[in-house]
This record gives structure tokens, C-alpha cells and sequence, in this order.
């Protein structure tokens, strides 16, 4: 008997022991699950949009051809020298601006304003010696145009990652202003010889009566219209690359150049005084600020390649 209750007591003791341990030791905690993140799918690709606006810079090259008529004074007889011609060609760097409205079935109108940069001068002199020489420096810088673009978008894909509409075609017309600066440096000599005034070179030494030397400047700007094609492929959703191809033609116009140096040969002439018969057809010498009438015509093209980024 007494057994039983030592042996029941054992079992009591190991119960309220385990009881006490499962008190002690805490379940294990497990964390309330994270719901994974949820990727949005990848928007499908779409067609390139041409109905943006646009700003850009390009490269290329440009010739401008470039003719002037001299019309005859008393000082100068055109009838010697009366027009020279000239090629300015040169490289150009700029930039585009401008907006596109994309219309039905393909069809684009937009608006572009360009400005470029490159210098170019041409020195062009005239092998005649007699009765009249001349050179001629022209100088050309800055110019700036606007024009209408009409287009069309082709359905291709090519390289813009776009489902179509990556290829744009168009022409331009529209007006350009450029400016181009004139320098002139004239000889003019007698047809008449009179006998050197100087020992050292004896009585068979003659020398030109009278002998004209002066320098003339001036400028003409010109607002001329403007005709152009150009191919624009797009390269990515927000970039494209594009040819252009333009000319512009100056119409005919009248300036004048100014006589801004003179040097005679002979001072028994001076500036602005009649000068005696002779067949050259001069009348008198030059003074200064005495302008000589030219006429003066230009026709320019342009390569231009360039890059835009659309927004």
C-alpha cells in the first residue's frame, strides 16, 4: 500500500513538473505571411509618336553660289570688269525647333524654326590688269530660316523598338534670312604713259599717267524662300535621327559698296577731281564714301544631318 501511494505521488510530482516546463517554454513564433510583390506586366510596345513637339542639332555642309553685276560709275567703267562670280562652300553646325501635328491616314503638318553657324570667305581676284583690277572678299556667317513641314509617316518599325510609324518623310517650304558681307580692293591705271621723273631710271622709264588704288565695303541681307526634302527615322520612343536637303534662292537685288581707303599713284589728282580724256572711259578719281552700284544674286544648298529628341 504504501508503494502505491509512493508511486502515485512520483507520477503527481512528474505531472505538475511537466506542467511547470510547458508553462516555461513558449510555443514557436511563426511571422503572418508577406504577400509576394505584384509586377506590373510590360506595357505593349506602340507606335512611334510623331504629334510632339521636337528640338534638335545637326551637321552638314553648305555652298552658296554667288553672283554680282557691277554697274559703272565715273569712277569705275564696268564696261571692264562688269560682274564677278563666286562658290562659298564650307561646314555648318546648328540647330531645329519646332512642333508636328500628326493628321489622318498618316499625313503630317508642322512648323520649324533652324539657325546655323559656319564660316565661310571667298577671295576671288581678276587677271585683268588694264585698264581696271579688282578682288573681291566675301565673308558669310550666321543664317537663320522657318518653314512649313508636310509629311508622311510610314508604317515601319525598323530600329525605333515601336510597333510602326518610325519613318517620316517630308518637305519644306518656307523663307530664309542670311547676310553676306563685300569687300573690294580696285587698281585702275591710265591708258596714257608719261615719261618717270627720275634719273636713276632714265628717259625710256614711263609710268601711268594717273593710277587709281582704293578699297570698297558693304553688306546685303536677304529674306529668300525656301524649298526642302528630308528623310527623319526614329531610333527610339523619344530620339530620332534625320537628312535634310534645302535650298534657298536670293532673288536679284541692289546694293551699293562705299569707298573706304583710296591711294593715288599721280597727286596731281586728287580725290573726287576730274581726271583728264583718256581712253580707259574713267572720269574722275573716287573720294571717299563714293558708292558703287552693284547687283547681287545668290543661290545656296544645304546637307545637313541631325539628331531629335521629341517631348
Amino acid at each position: 500500500m504504501f508503494r502505491f501511494f509512493v508511486s502515485m505521488s512520483a507520477i503527481a510530482v512528474s505531472a505538475s513538473g511537466a506542467l511547470a516546463a510547458d508553462r516555461l517554454t513558449p510555443f514557436p513564433y511563426y511571422p503572418a505571411p508577406v504577400p509576394a510583390p505584384q509586377i506590373a506586366p510590360a506595357q505593349p510596345p506602340q507606335a512611334f509618336n510623331w504629334n510632339r513637339c521636337y528640338g534638335g542639332v545637326h551637321v552638314g555642309t553648305k555652298t552658296v553660289d554667288n553672283r554680282i553685276d557691277i554697274i559703272g560709275t565715273d569712277f569705275y567703267r564696268a564696261e571692264s570688269i562688269s560682274k564677278t562670280t563666286d562658290t562659298l562652300t564650307g561646314p555648318i553646325g546648328g540647330f531645329q525647333l519646332g512642333c508636328n501635328n500628326l493628321l489622318e491616314n498618316g499625313f503630317l503638318v508642322g512648323l520649324e524654326i533652324e539657325g546655323t553657324y559656319g564660316k565661310k570667305n571667298q577671295i576671288d581676284c581678276s587677271t585683268q590688269t588694264d585698264p581696271v583690277s579688282y578682288c573681291v572678299d566675301l565673308f558669310k556667317e550666321k543664317e537663320a530660316f522657318i518653314s512649313a513641314r508636310f509629311g508622311y509617316v510610314v508604317d515601319d518599325s525598323f530600329l525605333c523598338g515601336c510597333t510602326g510609324g518610325g519613318l517620316l518623310v517630308y518637305g519644306r517650304i518656307g523663307a530664309g534670312y542670311t547676310r553676306t558681307d563685300i569687300q573690294m580692293n580696285v587698281n585702275a591705271l591710265s591708258y596714257v604713259s608719261v615719261p618717270k621723273p627720275s634719273v636713276a631710271f632714265g628717259n625710256d622709264a614711263y609710268l601711268p599717267k594717273w593710277a587709281q588704288n582704293y578699297d570698297l565695303k558693304g553688306s546685303k541681307s536677304f529674306i529668300s524662300p525656301l524649298l526642302g526634302v528630308g528623310v527623319e527615322r526614329a531610333i527610339s520612343p523619344e530620339w530620332s535621327i534625320r537628312a535634310d536637303f534645302s535650298t534657298m534662292f536670293s532673288m536679284s537685288s541692289k546694293t551699293a559698296l562705299t569707298v573706304s581707303k583710296l591711294n593715288y599713284l599721280n597727286s596731281d589728282y586728287g580725290p573726287g577731281e576730274a581726271l583728264p580724256s583718256d581712253p580707259s572711259g574713267i572720269k574722275r578719281n573716287p573720294n571717299l564714301g563714293d558708292r558703287l552700284p552693284i547687283q547681287i544674286r545668290e543661290v545656296e544648298t544645304k546637307l545637313t544631318f541631325g539628331v531629335n529628341r521629341h517631348f
